[in-house]
């Protein structure tokens, strides 16, 4: 039986429908934050990805200026550049407040800032954060997040898993904040 006209041109108005709706179809929105907690020899390291609104430049501006990132987390009082690639940092702690000074290096290319310590009361504190492009999420970056720290005896009691957690959960807006008031 020939088609009729009529139900040929419904026909192709359905293909032309179903192909712009592939096509066009709304960008996926970005997976949750993950969290990773694993051993670095005998300390407690986090690891923690977040797909940001913004881009990259902007969220370049945020984690390589110091004074930024001490908004970033509760536990910091203040971070100061002291020379070229050195930044002290003073934490409060549930038993005092403690003084870490830490080499800084910023690779642009590779659009990571990495820290470790080079004084300080803490046994170790180290740390990178990483931006990646995002092209599944359009205007979004990706962000990762390591965090190696190990308090001493002391410390590991009060350190629980559990805040390192909230630290992470609470970073995350916050850094997403500075970004979009940083974008131009």
């Amino acid at each position: 039986m020939p088609i009729r006209r009529p139900e040929a041109l419904l026909a192709a108005r359905f293909i032309i429908a179903l192909s712009l709706l592939v096509t066009f179809r709304a960008a996926a929105d970005p997976p949750p934050t993950r969290m990773d907690f694993h051993d670095s020899a005998g300390a407690m390291a986090l690891t923690a990805t977040a797909y940001l609104r913004g881009d990259v430049e902007s969220t370049w501006k945020v984690i390589t200026d110091p004074s930024a990132g001490a908004s970033l987390f509760d536990s910091i009082v203040s971070i100061k550049s002291s020379g070229k690639n050195i930044w002290n940092y003073a934490l409060s702690s549930p038993i005092g407040e403690k003084e870490i000074r830490c080499s800084v290096a910023m690779n642009r290319s590779a659009r990571s800032v990495t820290w470790k310590r080079i004084s300080g009361s803490l046994v170790r504190f180290e740390g990178r954060f990483q931006v990646d492009d995002a092209p599944d999420y359009p205007g979004h970056v990706k962000v990762t997040y390591l965090s190696i720290i190990d308090p001493g005896v002391i410390g590991r009691l009060l350190m629980t898993k559990n805040r390192r957690r909230e630290m992470a959960k609470t970073m995350f807006p916050r850094l997403q904040r500075l970004i979009l008031r940083s974008d131009p």
